[in-house]
């Protein structure tokens, strides 16, 4: 097969899985998905897309793409690979760099065949930018002798033949890249300043017609123009980083990942109960006040700082979102009850994933949890970065060496308070039970591969089982020996105080919660039955709980939400009477006024249904009392992910029309897709959430589905398609009739049948 002349040719020559793993390593690339593939080219190649690109490569595969930029306009692959990984380098540096030159090719930086690559125009201006010049010490082994001793530069200029000093200083001042006629010649230093330039390696070739200045030079020379003694520079060191200290014990790493990730779980638990019952307030700034957030944690046992993880966590998982009717609140959300009642690895995968993914930042010491400053798109991206470091090389970890690790994995994305972001990233894997003595705990592994069946069955090994039992003990104390049941932990939330909480938790009951558990409506032969069931009753306890109920015999207290007043007691008493209305609980405590403890809306509906028709009162307002919720909701994610189906899609849609023009493309909604024309088949009518449901299972099982759709003007149609994504408020699929990739936005679907 002859060599590729474009790059648009070499992408031609892939494979359909080469352009979908190039698309998903780019997701740039297809937003919006491409016309064809000679587009795809134009994009990969354009400015923009190559320098988000850059973002991702590590010191070595920049440093190849730098190679690329300074040598011939063609190299083989060996070639680059034996530039950057000279000889002497580690074993492990030369497999890096010749994987380097692989993924170059894969994301389409470089293109050609292994005997004659080429680099993408636009990387060559990126890496060797025209003010500075290349840092290219790494690979010039005379430039990295001048960064180790500028006196040697300094010294070397000072004796240098006439007319040299003359030439750099011609440069210096910016841009530092000149033209120069056969810049790739042999150089002879004795016959011109430019010949001897190149021979001491002040000038380095770009291209064939043109020459730089390394940056280490610029900068050593710019220190020796303003008056300054120039100081020595790093020279980046190429190997990839690893850790010092050997791994840690297997053993000892998931167990101690159980304490934290049951505190984690505790937490979260315990401050959705809590705020579903006291709401904390919200300030201006999006913040939870400080008093609300010390109260929590108080109430919780945990410390402000965990707290404010958790908070952040549970927000991003759905399990907690301001109230929609009272802005100034966060509460609880409906997904917060069944993520009580799943499973310990189930609900913990859940808050790991969601941390991940968060667009947020965490607050710290001075910070409050939901505020809006706290917004930061780049964290997903790092969090996978630190992730990936830990994973990379066995070993225990430092701090400092995954700071410095992360700068050599993503040298490009560089910014001041990056190694602060890091620190902070590493305490959030701690609390979260996933890494432990510097090492990644089996979910870590599974966290980063996206795995998230692996990350259940590796916590479920970690974690101690649920139980529903109690071991009761005459000091008045009670343990838990395992993890609590939601019912439980709910139940012992009430009638007793939490002293210490790990694989067993000890509870202590006291007057003061036996006083609060009967105030909730318990009974003292309930409770004690309620114990019974769970475990033998001490004496102690027993004799606590009578006293305490002859007490508080005397005095009852209820709560009420609503209450029905009406002048005419007999319409009161038919209503009493009805055994339709026997749900709502309505208690008499008058002739003329009933009460119950259910909310207004929900007694309004039911007397609606049995034919009558209450007026509300002046100044009207339910109380909410007991757990309230808002409606589960949950996040975007950070930045676009290009999923395997989206990526087959486009590359599908892009052949399709490489191989020649495909059926013209009519506007969604104008007509039928894969049916006869003018929309042979109709798609039932269904609600919203019905929509969204169906093209969510869709999506999970790659299933095609018709979708009725109605176009700007009214005018509804049937569509075949194959949903891809759902994102903004737009469903993203493949028009299985044009062959092409489309958009839809969801409010205009009137239906969708599996089809």
């Amino acid at each position: 097969m002859p060599a590729p002349r474009s790059l648009a040719e070499d992408l031609r020559t892939r494979s359909d899985d080469e352009l979908a793993a190039l698309v998903r390593a780019r997701p740039d690339l297809i937003h919006p998905v491409p016309a064809d593939v000679a587009t795809l080219a134009q994009r990969a190649g354009s400015a923009p897309s190559v320098a988000a690109a850059l973002l991702d490569l590590d010191l070595v595969e920049l440093h190849v793409v730098l190679a690329a930029a300074l040598g011939p306009d063609s190299s083989s692959a060996g070639d680059l690979a034996r530039r950057v990984a000279q000889p002497g380098s580690s074993l492990t540096l030369r497999t890096h760099a010749r994987r380097a030159v692989t993924r170059l090719r894969e994301r389409a930086l470089l293109w050609g065949s292994d005997r004659a690559l080429h680099l993408v125009g636009a990387c060559r201006d990126q890496v060797v930018p025209p003010d500075r010049g290349p840092m290219v010490a790494a690979l010039d082994p005379v430039v990295a002798g001048y960064a180790r001793d500028p006196a040697s530069l300094v010294q070397l200029l000072a004796g240098a033949p006439p007319g040299v000093q003359g030439a750099v200083d011609l440069l210096l001042p910016g841009p530092v890249v000149g033209t120069v006629g056969n810049a790739r010649r042999q150089p002879d230093p004795t016959r011109s300043p430019v010949d001897w330039l190149f021979a001491h390696h002040l000038l380095l070739p770009l291209g064939s017609d043109r020459a730089v200045l390394p940056g280490e030079v610029v900068a050593l020379l710019r220190a020796a123009a303003a008056g300054t003694t120039p100081q020595p520079l790093a020279v980046p060191q190429l190997d990839p980083p690893a850790p010092v200290a050997p791994a840690p014990d297997p053993t000892r790493v998931e167990a101690g990942a159980a304490g934290a990730a049951l505190e984690v779980l505790h937490a979260a638990a315990e401050v959705g109960l809590l705020w579903g019952e006291r709401p904390p307030t919200r300030l201006r700034t999006g913040g939870i006040a400080q008093r609300d957030l010390t109260a929590a944690a108080r109430a919780t046992g945990t410390s402000e700082a965990l707290l404010a993880l958790v908070v952040e966590v549970a927000l991003a998982a759905g399990l907690l979102a301001p109230d929609t009717h009272e802005s100034a609140a966060v509460l609880p959300t409906t997904a917060f009850d069944s993520w009580l009642a799943a499973p310990p690895a189930h609900r913990h995968a859940d808050l790991l994933l969601a941390w991940r993914d968060m667009p947020r930042a965490v607050a710290g010491p001075a910070g409050r949890p939901t505020a809006t400053g706290l917004a930061a798109s780049h964290l997903p991206a790092l969090r996978r970065l630190v992730l990936a470091t830990l994973a990379g090389s066995p070993g225990a970890w430092q701090d400092d060496e995954v700071v410095a690790a992360v700068a050599w994995w993503a040298p490009r994305r560089a910014e001041p308070t990056r190694g602060e972001q890091v620190r902070g990233i590493l305490r959030e894997l701690r609390a979260l039970g996933v890494l432990v003595a510097g090492t990644l705990t089996r979910a870590g592994h599974a966290l980063l591969a996206d795995d998230r069946p692996a990350a259940e069955e590796a916590l479920a090994a970690t974690l101690p089982p649920q139980v529903d039992a109690l071991v009761l003990q005459g000091d008045l104390t009670a343990v838990v020996p395992g993890l609590p049941s939601p019912a439980l932990a709910t139940f012992m939330r009430v009638v007793a105080d939490t002293e210490s909480r790990g694989a067993a938790s000890v509870y202590r009951f006291s007057p003061d919660r036996i006083r609060r558990a009967l105030a909730a409506g318990w009974t003292p032969a309930a409770l004690q039955a309620e114990l019974a069931r769970r475990g033998t009753v001490p004496q102690p306890l027993a004799y606590l709980i009578d006293d305490l109920g002859r007490q508080q015999a005397t005095l009852r207290i209820g709560a009420v939400s609503t209450y029905l007043r009406c002048d005419d007691p007999v319409v009161l008493a038919a209503i009493v009477a009805d055994p339709a209305a026997t749900s709502l609980g309505l208690v008499a405590i008058s002739d003329t006024v009933l009460v119950s403890a259910l909310p207004a809306e929900d007694v309004l509906e039911r007397l609606h249904r049995l034919g009558h028709a209450p007026q509300p009162e002046g100044g009207m307002a339910a109380a909410h009392e007991g757990p309230r919720r808002v409606r589960s909701r949950s996040a975007e994610p950070a930045a676009p992910q290009v999923s395997a189906a989206l990526a087959a899609a486009a590359v599908r849609a892009m052949r399709a029309t490489d191989r020649g023009s495909p059926p013209a493309s009519r506007p969604p909604g104008s007509g039928s897709s894969g049916a006869s024309p003018g929309g042979a088949h109709p798609v039932p009518l269904t609600g919203p959430a019905e929509v969204v449901a169906a093209l969510r299972a869709a999506i999970a099982t790659q299933s095609p589905v018709w979708i009725g759709y109605a176009d700007p003007t009214g005018v509804a149609g049937d569509r075949r398609v194959e949903p891809l994504r759902i994102a903004g408020g737009y469903l993203t699929a493949l028009d299985l009739r044009s062959e092409q990739v489309q958009s839809f936005a969801l409010a205009r679907v009137t239906g969708v049948q599996p089809g």
